[in-house]
Formats: C-alpha cells, structure tokens, sequence
C-alpha cells in the first residue's frame, strides 16, 4: 500500500491546507535552496518527477528543512500499513530571520 505524508501549505489562496506527498520512488531529498527543498521520484512520468516545496528562509547552508521533511517521512514510513496517511505535525525548523519562528510551507509544486 502506498503511504502519503500530508503536508500544510500556509498560501494566501485556494492552494491552503493540506498537501498530499506519495512516500513511494523517492530517490532523492535535497535542500536546493534556503527556500526549497525537492523530492525526486523514480518512477514517475519524466514531466512530473520533481516536486518543489517552498517554504520560509532559512540560514545560508543549512539543511534543517530538508532534514524535517526526510524525519516526517521516516515517520510517516514507520506507522502501521493501515494508516496510509501521516500528518506531519511535528515543528517545523526554525527562519533565518528569527530563531524563535517556525518556516512555514508556503506551496508545494509536481513539475
């Protein structure tokens, strides 16, 4: 069974709310930007192997998002098959503008 990791996007649009993201044929989490990370599947149509989530600026060089978002899939990964879904809650890393503010996902975007 395919499991998802469900994700809250904060846009100012109808693209708010909760995001779902297939745990299956990633082989690639990187940190592209202060304000990206992106998924790479493998087994996707080569149009829509990529999926970029934008969030809040953090610190140059730092990889705090992108190791959230593999920790909320590890977790995700580790429930039992039946629950296809895993809200990932937990607190989000912290700005590059102020270390006691959470980033937030801003959008999530299948290229």
């Amino acid at each position: 069974m395919t499991k998802y990791l469900k994700l809250f996007v904060t846009a100012a649009d109808e693209t708010a709310g909760y995001r779902l993201v297939p745990t299956a044929g990633i082989t690639s989490i990187l940190q592209a930007s202060t304000t990206t990370v992106t998924i790479t599947f493998n087994d996707s149509v080569a149009a829509q192997d990529l999926l970029t989530i934008t969030h809040d600026a953090i610190a140059a060089n730092a990889t705090t998002m992108r190791d959230w978002v593999m920790e909320q899939l590890e977790n995700g990964l580790r429930t039992s098959w039946q629950q296809p879904f895993y809200t990932a809650d937990s607190k989000l890393p912290a700005t590059a503008a102020d270390p006691d503010v959470a980033c937030t996902i801003t959008a999530i975007a299948l290229s």
